[in-house]
C-alpha cells in the first residue's frame, strides 16, 4: 500500500481533517500555510476591530465627562444667580445632585458594560490567535510561526500594561497644593503665595488654573436673622481671583502665583484645576483659616485694654425678647467659630488686647464655648484671655443682705473652681503679669467672713500647681475706699459704676471722675493696681424693671475712656462690655450704631499716644 492509499484508508475511518493535514504535510502542499495565514489574519482583524471599538467607547466616555463638567459649571452658574434663595437652591441642588448621580450611574453602567464587551472581544481575539499559532507550530515548524508567536506575546503584555495603567490612571495627576502669607502687617495677611506642584507621567497636562475664592456665610441670614443689607457690612464684597497657566507637558511642573490685597474678614478656598491632553480635569482645594479684616491695632497700642466678654449666646434661648438692640451679626450663636473670629478681629482691630471671659462653672455653656471654641480659634494668638469669675453664679448668696459669706461651703467651691481653671491658666494666650495669671472676681465687695484667709489659700493652692495668680477684685463703687479690703488684692476695679440713684446719674461722668480720683489716691498709697472701667451706658429694661436707664452714647463712652485712662496706675483699663446685650452696655457692632463705639475707642487710644 502506497502513501496515497494509506491516507484514503484513514479518511474512510472518519479522520478526514487529520488526513488532509498529513497529506499536505507529507506532500508539501502550500495550501496548509495559506490556511494558517488566513486564520492569523482573521484573528488580527478581530483584535483590531475590538481595539478600535474600545477606543471609541473611551473617547465617548471622555466626551461624556466634558458634558458632565459643562453641566456642573452651568449648575454652579445658576447657583450663583439664585444665591439669595438659599433654601430653594439647596432643595434644587439636592434634586440636581440626585439626578446627576442617577445619570452618572447609568452612564457608568453603560460604559462599563461596553468596555466589558469589547474587553472580552479583545481577550477572545488574543486567545484565538494563541490557539492558531500553537496548532500550526507543530505542523509548520517554529520558524514559520515565529512572527505570529511574538505578536501574541506583545499583545498579551500590552493588555497587562493597559490594565495596570487603568488602575493607576485614577491616581494621576498628583496635585500638591500649598500656600503661605506673602505680606503681613500687624497680623493681617494682605497677600498670599500659592504653589501647585503637578505630577503626571501618563497624559501630558495642558492647562492649570489657580483660584482664590472668598467663602460666603449666608447661613447667618437664615439662622441669625441678619439682614441682606447688613451682610456686606460684616463680610465686605470681594471677587474671585483666578490665574491660568499654560503647561509644558512635563512629567513634573510647579506653578506659583501671588494673590494681592485680600480684603479679609473671612476664610478663603484655594482651588487648583488641572486639564490634560485628553481634556480631562482634576481639581483639589484647600481652605485657609479666617484671615483678618483689620490690622491688629491692639498689638501696636501702648495702653492695655480689656473688655468683658459673654460667651453665653444661643439662638435657641438667650436672645429671645431679652435685648433692646440687635447685633450686626444677628442673634448669633457663641458656638459659631466665624462669630468668634469676627469678635477677635473687631476687638483687637480697634485696640482691645484681652477678653475678660464670663465663667459660670465647669462644663457650663460658657465654659464649653471657652474650651472648645475660643481657645481653639485660629485668631486666639492675636488676643489674650482672662477669667471673669461669676460669683453670683457659683457661690451661695445670703438672702437677708445679699452678701457672700466665705464659709466652708463657699470656700470649697472657690478652691475647687480654681483647681479646674488651672487648665486655662496654662494656655499660651492666657494673660499674665510678672508670670502670674490674671483673674477678675465679680462683686468681690460683697464678700464677708474670712476673706483674707480664703484668698491666701487660693493663692497658695495655685502656687503649688505652678499657676500663681494675680487677683483683680471688683470692689470699687460709690462707697469710700476700704484700705483693708484693697490690700487683699493685687489690683481693684469697678465692673460698673451704674446706680439707680437719680442724683448720681445726673452729671454721671463728673461724679465718676471724682470717685475714681478717690480710689486712685488710696490704691497708689497702698501700692495696689487701679484699673478703672468705662462703659457706653446702661439699660437693663429688657430683663428687669424699676431701673433708671443711663442713656447710651458715643460721647458718654468717649468721656469715660478718657477718665479711665487718666486714673489707671498700671496702664490698663477695662470696658464694660463687649457684648452684654441684655444690659445694653455692649460696644460690639450693632444694627443701630454700626462700628461707632469701636471707632471711638480706637480714636481715643490714638489720641493718647
Amino acid at each position: 500500500m502506497n502513501k496515497r492509499d494509506f491516507l484514503k484508508l484513514l479518511s474512510s475511518f472518519g479522520l478526514g481533517v487529520i488526513t488532509a493535514e498529513l497529506y499536505e504535510r507529507l506532500f508539501h502542499i502550500p495550501a496548509l500555510e495559506k490556511a494558517f495565514r488566513e486564520e492569523v489574519t482573521y484573528w488580527i482583524e478581530q483584535y483590531r476591530r475590538a481595539k478600535e471599538r474600545l477606543e471609541t467607547v473611551s473617547r465617548r466616555a471622555t466626551a461624556l465627562e466634558d458634558e458632565v463638567r459643562r453641566a456642573r459649571e452651568e449648575v454652579q452658574k445658576v447657583g450663583r444667580e439664585v444665591a439669595s434663595l438659599e433654601t430653594l437652591l439647596r432643595e434644587k441642588d439636592d434634586e440636581v445632585a440626585a439626578l446627576r448621580q442617577a445619570l452618572a450611574y447609568r452612564d457608568q453602567l453603560e460604559e462599563e458594560a461596553l468596555r466589558a464587551v469589547y474587553q472580552e472581544k479583545l481577550e477572545e481575539a488574543i486567545s484565538g490567535l494563541r490557539r492558531t499559532v500553537e496548532k500550526y507550530r507543530a505542523l509548520l515548524g517554529e520558524d514559520k510561526v515565529a512572527f505570529e508567536s511574538a505578536v501574541v506575546k506583545i499583545l498579551e503584555e500590552y493588555k497587562i500594561t493597559q490594565e495596570k495603567l487603568a488602575r493607576l490612571e485614577g491616581m494621576f495627576p498628583l496635585i500638591f497644593l500649598s500656600w503661605t502669607p506673602a505680606r503681613v502687617v500687624l497680623d493681617k495677611i494682605y497677600d498670599v503665595r500659592v504653589e501647585a506642584e503637578i505630577v503626571n507621567p501618563l497624559t501630558p497636562v495642558t492647562e492649570v488654573e489657580i483660584s482664590l475664592v472668598p467663602v460666603e456665610y449666608r447661613y447667618m441670614i437664615q439662622r441669625y436673622g441678619m439682614t441682606e443689607e447688613d451682610y456686606h457690612k460684616v463680610f465686605p464684597r470681594e471677587e474671585v481671583k483666578t490665574v491660568k497657566f499654560r503647561a509644558r507637558g512635563l512629567i513634573r511642573e510647579v506653578f506659583s502665583t501671588v494673590f494681592e490685597n485680600l480684603v479679609g474678614g473671612r476664610e478663603y478656598v484655594i482651588k487648583v484645576v488641572v486639564r490634560d491632553l485628553l481634556n480631562r480635569t482634576k481639581s483639589v482645594e484647600a481652605k485657609t483659616p479666617y484671615i483678618r479684616q483689620y490690622e491688629n491695632f491692639a498689638a501696636s497700642s501702648r495702653m492695655n485694654v480689656g473688655t468683658y466678654y459673654y460667651p453665653w449666646y444661643d439662638p435657641a434661648g438667650t436672645w429671645l425678647r431679652y435685648t433692646l438692640e440687635t447685633p450686626l451679626l444677628g442673634q448669633y450663636s457663641s458656638r459659631d467659630p466665624v462669630v468668634i473670629s469676627k469678635h477677635i478681629d473687631w476687638a483687637s482691630g480697634h485696640g482691645i488686647n484681652f477678653l475678660v471671659v464670663s465663667w459660670w462653672g465647669p462644663d457650663s455653656f460658657p465654659d464649653i464655648v471657652l474650651r472648645n471654641y475660643i481657645l481653639t480659634n485660629s485668631l486666639i494668638k492675636d488676643i489674650k484671655i482672662v477669667i471673669f469669675y461669676e460669683t453670683l453664679g457659683r457661690l451661695k448668696v445670703k438672702e437677708a443682705d445679699q452678701k457672700i459669706e466665705l464659709d466652708d461651703e463657699n470656700k470649697k467651691t472657690l478652691l475647687s473652681d480654681f483647681a479646674y481653671l488651672a487648665r486655662y491658666f496654662a494656655h499660651p494666650s492666657y494673660l499674665r503679669i510678672d508670670g502670674k495669671c490674671i483673674v477678675v472676681i465679680y462683686l468681690a465687695r460683697i464678700f464677708e467672713g474670712d476673706v483674707k484667709g480664703t484668698l491666701a489659700e487660693m493663692r497658695s493652692s495655685m502656687q503649688r500647681v505652678g499657676c500663681p495668680i494675680f487677683i483683680i477684685g471688683d470692689v470699687v463703687y460709690w462707697h469710700s475706699p476700704d484700705r483693708k479690703m484693697i490690700k487683699l488684692y493685687d489690683a481693684v476695679t469697678a465692673y460698673s459704676m451704674y446706680t439707680n440713684i437719680p442724683q448720681v446719674l445726673s452729671d454721671f461722668e463728673d461724679k465718676v471722675s471724682w470717685k475714681y480720683g478717690e480710689w486712685s489716691e488710696a490704691t497708689n498709697a497702698l501700692g495696689v493696681g487701679f484699673i478703672p472701667s468705662a462703659m457706653p451706658g446702661f439699660d437693663d429694661r429688657a430683663i428687669r424693671t424699676g431701673h433708671i436707664p443711663l442713656p447710651k452714647s458715643t460721647e458718654r463712652f468717649r468721656k469715660q475712656l478718657i477718665i479711665a485712662r487718666q486714673y489707671t496706675n498700671i496702664n490698663t483699663i477695662l470696658i464694660t462690655t463687649f457684648n452684654e446685650w441684655h444690659e445694653n452696655t455692649n460696644i460690639e457692632p450693632s444694627v443701630k450704631d454700626g462700628f461707632s463705639y469701636l471707632q471711638v475707642l480706637k480714636q481715643v487710644l490714638l489720641e493718647g499716644t
